[in-house]
């Protein structure tokens, strides 16, 4: 192509990175897609449009799908990590399969791309997005996460070793698994947590799990809910943590958390509940910090919890076959009688560790009023 050609072509085709700010508002206003969700998506969109060495959406050719398809299992891991500033994509591939990214995370950009090409085919800049010639990777197994065993529950909850309340960094790592098990909430939800979303509907302590300030994100729509905070967490004094967190104007629930750009909140309790599974002897893929929902799930349906109530609890759009999107908001008095019937084996565990974190509330209580 002749330089006055390329450059006239230039000015009329759409470069996929403005284009994608189009594709980020549809993502958030319809699917209500979050923060990080969009970073991800854009980071494989990058790296799509770049090992094809092409900027502009117009130009992309069948060769260029067949390309892709080929170069994308030569990425090695942490590439965006790799990338200089003026470096090319290109320039970071290696023929070593065991430092290239997974076949589950090509997938999981294949995906994203096609996406993105057929968003372009709906807002006619092109008329093909040409997903035919994608070849997507075989079916992996997926990975069942699996509910915590009583056994394993006792373990995890042991107070000889589990997070001691008196160090100050370890409060998020008391009260996090605790939250997690008995509401089932997804690990940032709880992590990003605002001292102001421990609210009061109908006099009923409540967990308001929203995105409504910059830092903090959703899965979907259907995970913006109000819960009732357990018996349970209350017997135990969490009420007595909040309120302290409050006089002392802190605004994140667990002020000690850092936000990343990929994990949220989240990061430092994953990296920590990896550890301490490995501690405790639990190991194995379908044992990670997510395995509480799945426990919460198990006893739910154990003690005939209705699905809808399950779904507004946990802010699941499906929660298993015949289950569907719940139309309106549950009355959160109902739900705090369905939310009660969640109870687990572990009754002495919980009883010394609150009385660990009252020891350790009173001490700094009367720190602070001297």
């Amino acid at each position: 192509m002749k330089t006055d050609e390329r450059i006239h072509h230039s000015m009329a085709a759409t470069h996929w990175e403005k284009f994608f700010k189009r594709y980020a508002r549809m993502k958030q206003n319809l699917k209500g897609v979050g923060i990080i969700q969009l970073d991800n998506n854009y980071l494989a969109v990058q790296l799509c449009f770049g090992l094809m060495n092409k900027e502009y959406i117009e130009d992309i050719t069948p060769q260029d799908c067949r390309t892709l398809c080929e170069k994308i299992h030569q990425v090695p891991k942490r590439w965006r990590t790799k990338l200089g500033t003026n470096e090319s994509i290109l320039s970071l591939l290696t023929n070593v399969p065991s430092q290239t990214i997974s076949k589950a995370t090509i997938k999981s950009m294949l995906i994203t791309f096609k996406e993105f090409m057929r968003f372009a085919v709906r807002e006619e800049l092109i008329q093909n997005s040409l997903n035919d010639f994608i070849d997507m990777p075989k079916k992996l197994p997926s990975i069942v996460r699996s509910p915590f065993t009583p056994e394993e529950l006792h373990k995890i909850f042991n107070p000889t070793t589990y997070p001691d309340p008196h160090a100050q960094k370890q409060i998020a790592r008391f009260w996090i698994p605790i939250i997690a098990l008995y509401h089932g909430c997804r690990q940032n939800e709880i992590c990003q947590l605002n001292v102001s979303d421990v609210i009061k509907e109908k006099n009923i302590p409540c967990f308001s799990i929203n995105s409504n300030d910059k830092d903090k994100s959703l899965k979907n729509k259907s995970s913006n809910r109000v819960i009732p905070i357990h018996p349970k967490l209350i017997e135990m004094g969490f009420l007595n943590y909040v309120e302290y967190q409050r006089r002392n104007q802190q605004e994140k629930l667990f002020s000690e958390l850092t936000k990343t750009k990929r994990n949220g909140y989240g990061k430092i309790i994953q990296s920590w509940f990896a550890r301490h599974l490995d501690h405790l002897g639990i190991t194995g893929n379908d044992k990670v910090f997510h395995s509480f929902r799945h426990t919460f799930e198990t006893k739910a349906v154990e003690k005939r919890i209705p699905a809808e109530y399950q779904n507004a609890i946990c802010g699941w759009t499906d929660s298993g076959t015949g289950q569907r999107v719940y139309a309106h908001k549950k009355d959160i008095k109902i739900m705090l009688e369905e939310l009660t019937k969640i109870n687990y084996p572990i009754n002495r565990e919980l009883s010394e560790l609150k009385k660990s974190f009252m020891d350790c509330f009173v001490m700094r209580y009367l720190r602070a009023k001297n």
